[in-house]
Order: C-alpha cells, then sequence, then structure tokens
C-alpha cells in the first residue's frame, strides 16, 4: 500500500510541473505567517455579519436538516440555470489553470512600509484578478466532480476582495496591526487557493490505495480537531474553527484530487456530502463569532459535531 508521505510527496511533485512561475510563493507566505504569529497577530475574524435573530434561525434549520439526514450539497449533474452553460471537465480545469495562475502571479507581492508608491498599485492588480477569477465562475456552472471546490473557491475569492479592503483602508490610515492581521487572513486564503488550484487541475481517478489512503489520514485528522468555543473566548475561538476549517477543504481537496474508484463512487458521494454539511455549519460559526452570538455558535457547534462525527462513519465504511 502507497504511504501518506509518498502521496504527498508525489502530489508536491505534480503540482510543481503546473503551478505558474515564482516557486518560492508557498515558502514566502509561510515564512510571513510564521513571522506574524511569533509578533502575536492572529488571524483576522471572518466579516460576515449576521443579525441574531437570523443567526439562531439559520442554526435551527441547519441543525434540524441535519438530524434528519438531509444532505446540503447536491451532488451528481445539475440543471443548468438559464444562459449559464455547465462547463466540462477539461473546459473546467483550463479556466481554473488560467485564471489561478494569473491570481496566484499577482499575489506575489510585499509591501515593504508604508511610504512604498508600488504597494497599492499592486494590491488593486491583484483584485483585478480575483474579481476575473470570481466573474469567470459566475458565469458558467462547474461540472459535478468540481462542484464543491467551485463553492468553496467562490468563497474564498469573495474573502480575499472584503479583506483586501480593509487592508487598502488600514494601509492609508499606516495601521501597522490592522495591514497585518488583514496580510495574515489573506496570505491564509491564498495558501487554501493554492491547495485547490492543484486539486482541481491535477484531478484524476485514485487507486484504492491512493484514495483510501487519504481518506483514512483526512477523517482521522479531522475527528482529532478541537471543537470548543467557550462564550467570551472569540479570538481563540476563531483560531480553532479555522483550523478545522482547513482540515475540512483539505479533505474536499484531496478527495477531487484522487477521487473515487469506481467502485467506492457511492460512499464518497455520502463523504462529500458530510464535508458540505461540515462546511455550512462553520459557516455559520463564522457569521456568529464577530457578531457575539454565543447561541449561533453553539447551534453550529452543534451541526459540526454532528457532520465530523458523520464523516467518522463514513470514512470508516470506506477504509474499512
Amino acid at each position: 500500500m502507497v504511504s501518506e508521505r509518498d502521496l504527498k510527496s508525489q502530489f508536491r511533485s505534480a503540482l510543481e510541473e503546473v503551478t505558474p512561475p515564482a516557486p518560492w510563493l508557498k515558502a514566502a507566505v509561510a515564512n510571513e505567517l510564521k513571522k506574524r504569529r511569533q509578533a502575536g497577530l492572529r488571524p483576522a475574524p471572518n466579516p460576515r455579519l449576521v443579525t441574531s435573530f437570523a443567526a439562531a434561525l439559520l442554526a435551527i434549520v441547519l441543525i434540524a436538516s441535519l438530524v434528519i439526514g438531509l444532505r446540503l450539497w447536491p451532488f451528481g449533474p445539475q440543471p443548468a440555470h438559464p444562459g449559464i452553460r455547465v462547463l466540462t471537465i477539461g473546459e473546467y480545469q483550463a479556466v481554473t489553470k488560467a485564471d489561478g495562475s494569473r491570481f496566484l502571479t499577482t499575489s506575489e507581492f510585499m509591501c515593504n512600509s508604508f511610504d512604498d508608491t508600488t504597494c497599492l498599485p499592486k494590491v488593486a492588480l491583484a483584485d483585478a484578478a480575483t474579481q476575473h477569477w470570481l466573474d469567470d465562475l459566475s458565469h458558467s456552472q462547474a461540472p459535478a466532480r468540481f462542484a464543491v471546490l467551485d463553492d468553496v473557491i467562490r468563497r474564498n475569492l469573495a474573502r480575499v476582495l472584503a479583506v483586501s479592503k480593509t487592508f487598502v483602508i488600514a494601509f492609508k490610515a499606516k495601521d501597522s496591526k490592522g495591514t497585518g492581521a488583514a496580510s495574515t487572513d489573506i496570505s491564509n486564503v491564498i495558501l487554501a487557493l493554492e491547495g485547490l488550484y492543484g486539486d482541481i487541475t491535477l484531478s484524476s481517478q485514485g487507486t484504492l490505495a491512493t484514495y483510501t489512503a487519504f481518506v483514512k489520514a483526512d477523517a482521522a485528522a479531522l475527528t482529532a480537531a478541537h471543537l470548543s468555543c467557550v462564550s467570551g473566548q472569540a479570538p481563540s475561538c476563531a483560531d480553532d474553527i479555522a483550523s478545522v476549517k482547513r482540515k475540512v477543504e483539505a479533505f474536499e481537496g484531496n478527495l477531487v484530487r484522487f477521487y473515487a474508484p469506481d467502485s467506492l463512487a457511492a460512499k464518497d458521494s455520502l463523504l462529500r456530502a458530510d464535508l458540505v454539511a461540515a462546511d455550512r455549519a462553520i459557516a455559520l460559526i463564522e457569521s456568529a463569532l464577530p457578531a457575539g452570538n454565543q447561541s449561533g455558535v453553539d447551534a453550529g457547534l452543534v451541526a459540526l459535531r454532528q457532520a465530523v462525527a458523520q464523516t467518522t462513519v463514513d470514512a470508516a465504511s470506506i477504509t474499512g
């Protein structure tokens, strides 16, 4: 059986063949994140705000859906919206490669100081590439294989644009804490999008050994995640949820990078639905946290724990 280390090594080697110029991007971003963590800065919480009533209502609907076993993502071919064409797998990969390459390339810059006159023009260029990718996704529909990741990419691109505005405001105000927090947040999203870029452009059917190895490893990592948000501890809670979110998205990405052998397609569909349920629960928590809505956070945690528990069960049915 292929080991997890071998699989990840093969993945990195393959990704290097299609990643756009400047292969130091990941190392540079990682180093910057390390510096900022050492400086005591935390990623900014998700800026999406909802009222306590709306969050609580959404929580009730979400939990009820999970309890009665509803899947929150419609898998398989979906009816195309009027005027929007469903792309083939090859077409979607081509769009991702072109737009993702442009996004990653324009994101490769650093602002050296508040006197750096090249900073804001570079931000504007990166924002234009981000918006271009988002527009292309909005004018087409992803094929079934990439439907879940398409949704994740859209949300991450929208987040980049939102946090970029925060960065610009802080930069003009010469607010080092604000620019540092925004930079950390955007850097995290860039790393996530770089991974999704590779998952889609390198997607191929995995062998039984490859597929089950990733399912086992990713399910174990998600099961071990810390899922506790106590009232009054919003910053640490945001960090915990961000960590769980990265694990969920990495799991979703691996299920596309090495998609299931035909014999496990039905079980794979259930597993993907579990992860989408976890995604939705995380979104609920992220919305409730900045609003100080502890009841919304608690409801989201209930839904998230249920989704993770079901993921563990469905993963075990695959790995044996």
